[in-house]
Protein backbone atom coordinates (compact mmCIF):
# COMPACT_ATOMS: atom_id res chain seq x y z
CA UNK A 1 0.00 0.00 0.00
CA UNK A 2 1.16 3.27 -1.26
CA UNK A 3 1.94 6.63 1.63
CA UNK A 4 -1.06 8.35 0.03
CA UNK A 5 -3.49 5.26 0.49
CA UNK A 6 -2.38 4.87 4.03
CA UNK A 7 -3.09 8.08 4.86
CA UNK A 8 -6.60 7.65 3.29
CA UNK A 9 -7.09 5.04 5.58
CA UNK A 10 -5.95 7.14 8.64
CA UNK A 11 -8.27 9.89 7.67
CA UNK A 12 -11.32 7.30 7.18
CA UNK A 13 -10.78 6.05 10.50
CA UNK A 14 -10.32 9.38 11.83
CA UNK A 15 -13.68 10.11 10.50
CA UNK A 16 -14.78 7.28 12.27
CA UNK A 17 -13.44 8.15 15.65
CA UNK A 18 -15.44 11.38 15.14
CA UNK A 19 -18.81 9.99 14.88
CA UNK A 20 -17.90 7.41 17.87
CA UNK A 21 -16.59 10.23 19.85
CA UNK A 22 -20.31 12.39 19.20
CA UNK A 23 -22.18 9.19 19.78
CA UNK A 24 -19.99 9.03 23.39
CA UNK A 25 -20.43 12.21 24.51
CA UNK A 26 -24.44 12.53 23.53
CA UNK A 27 -24.99 9.59 25.73
CA UNK A 28 -22.85 11.49 28.21
CA UNK A 29 -25.22 14.23 28.59
CA UNK A 30 -27.81 11.78 28.74
CA UNK A 31 -26.25 10.62 31.54
CA UNK A 32 -26.06 13.86 32.99
CA UNK A 33 -29.85 14.23 32.83
CA UNK A 34 -30.28 11.18 35.04
CA UNK A 35 -27.80 12.48 37.23
CA UNK A 36 -29.65 15.51 37.75
CA UNK A 37 -32.64 13.54 38.22
CA UNK A 38 -31.31 11.59 40.82
CA UNK A 39 -29.21 14.14 42.42
CA UNK A 40 -25.84 12.13 41.68
CA UNK A 41 -22.69 13.66 41.65
CA UNK A 42 -20.91 14.19 38.26
CA UNK A 43 -17.60 12.80 38.87
CA UNK A 44 -17.75 8.70 39.82
CA UNK A 45 -14.33 7.54 40.16
CA UNK A 46 -15.15 4.00 40.93
CA UNK A 47 -17.32 4.63 37.22
CA UNK A 48 -13.44 5.59 35.98
CA UNK A 49 -12.36 3.00 37.52
CA UNK A 50 -14.38 0.09 35.91
CA UNK A 51 -13.87 2.22 32.18
CA UNK A 52 -10.22 1.94 31.94
CA UNK A 53 -10.33 -1.71 33.48
CA UNK A 54 -12.92 -2.74 30.45
CA UNK A 55 -10.91 -0.70 28.16
CA UNK A 56 -7.42 -2.28 28.88
CA UNK A 57 -8.92 -6.07 28.91
CA UNK A 58 -10.38 -5.40 25.26
CA UNK A 59 -6.74 -4.14 24.48
CA UNK A 60 -5.13 -5.73 22.06
CA UNK A 61 -2.63 -3.36 20.92
CA UNK A 62 -0.37 -2.05 19.63
CA UNK A 63 -1.20 0.68 22.20
CA UNK A 64 -0.03 0.32 25.26
CA UNK A 65 -2.44 -0.21 28.31
CA UNK A 66 -0.76 2.67 29.56
CA UNK A 67 -1.44 4.81 26.48
CA UNK A 68 -4.59 3.72 26.57
CA UNK A 69 -5.79 4.60 29.67
CA UNK A 70 -3.92 8.25 29.23
CA UNK A 71 -6.05 8.90 25.90
CA UNK A 72 -9.45 7.45 28.21
CA UNK A 73 -8.80 9.86 30.67
CA UNK A 74 -8.56 12.90 28.39
CA UNK A 75 -11.89 11.33 27.12
CA UNK A 76 -13.46 11.03 30.46
CA UNK A 77 -12.40 14.56 31.68
CA UNK A 78 -14.33 16.05 28.79
CA UNK A 79 -17.01 14.42 29.63
CA UNK A 80 -17.15 15.00 32.65
CA UNK A 81 -16.65 18.57 32.47
CA UNK A 82 -19.84 18.85 29.40
CA UNK A 83 -22.08 17.02 32.20
CA UNK A 84 -20.76 20.20 34.68
CA UNK A 85 -21.45 22.40 32.03
CA UNK A 86 -24.72 20.46 31.04
CA UNK A 87 -26.03 20.81 35.00
CA UNK A 88 -24.93 24.25 35.30
CA UNK A 89 -26.64 25.32 32.11
CA UNK A 90 -30.17 23.20 33.68
CA UNK A 91 -29.83 24.67 37.08
CA UNK A 92 -29.92 28.36 35.99
CA UNK A 93 -33.48 27.40 33.49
Amino acid sequence: MSLDDLRRQIDDIDAELVELLAQRFKASLEISAEKRKADHEIHDPARVDAVLAHITAKNKGPISNEDLKKLFREIIAISTEMQEQDRNVADEV
